[in-house]
């Protein structure tokens, strides 16, 4: 709702949104009649989104015109939309899938892990990631004859690790480990990797990226919300 006031006699006017806008926002009135100075006049803005607008911002204006002239100052209304959340259940886990990253449909399809990437699945060629790029993925295996540590230490062998801490996933206790490694000549990947038990499984989620990547902050809070929403299902 907005509420203006008149600071002198107004003639009949239009009110309307701009072109930018009119797929997102509606006013009512969408017109006014002649209106004497000192009078207040209420509009209700209704935002609607349809289920396929994709995230970002979209700035425009609200306007009250006389014909073709604009007779008051324009008002900002600067919508954002976020984007839908989509829970995958899948390997017996439920998670919220991140707006704007991509789901390898056909890898899970033929019993792959859980795939996700930011690039729309686009590689480049050699199936390495584009500049940017950052991928989760997401397996199960089943609990070797092994500790939580040895196992992490075996799949892990010839990484430089940084950082080794006690994590909770989806009411589980797991280890997360912070590694790079050399991907392949002058090309160096960074991982993020949780380790977690549970019903004799061992579930794997990973978080990849090129080491030094200036969006390093954002792929980690990504990969901390999915986290987040992790439930086990089996």
């Amino acid at each position: 709702m907005v509420i203006a006031t008149t600071h002198q006699d107004m003639p009949a006017v239009n009110v309307d949104i701009v072109p930018e806008l009119n797929s997102f926002v509606s006013v009512e009135p969408d017109g006014l009649p002649p209106v004497l100075g000192g009078s207040e006049q209420i509009f209700a803005l209704t935002f609607q989104v349809s289920a396929n607008a994709p995230p970002g911002t979209i700035e425009g204006t609200l306007r009250i015109r006389e014909g073709s002239r604009t007779i008051a100052q324009p008002l900002p209304i600067i919508p954002t939309i976020t984007g839908t959340s989509e829970v995958l259940a899948a390997k017996g886990l439920e998670l919220v899938l991140p707006t704007t990253w991509h789901l390898d449909e056909t890898s899970l399809d033929i019993g792959g892990p859980i795939s996700l990437n930011n690039f729309g699945g686009a590689y480049r060629q050699g199936g390495l990631r584009p500049s940017g790029g950052a991928e989760i993925d997401i397996t199960i295996v089943q609990l070797p004859a092994l500790t939580l540590e040895e196992a992490i230490t075996r799949d892990l062998q010839g990484t430089t690790i940084e950082s080794t801490a006690g994590v909770q996933v989806g009411g589980e206790s797991g280890i997360e480990v912070i590694y790079s490694f050399e991907l392949i000549s002058s090309l160096e990947e960074k991982n993020a990797a949780i380790y977690v038990l549970h019903n004799q499984l061992l579930y794997k989620f990973f978080l990849s990226y090129q080491l030094g990547d200036p969006r390093e902050v954002e792929f980690l809070n990504t990969f901390d919300e999915l986290l987040e929403s992790v439930q086990f299902t089996e």
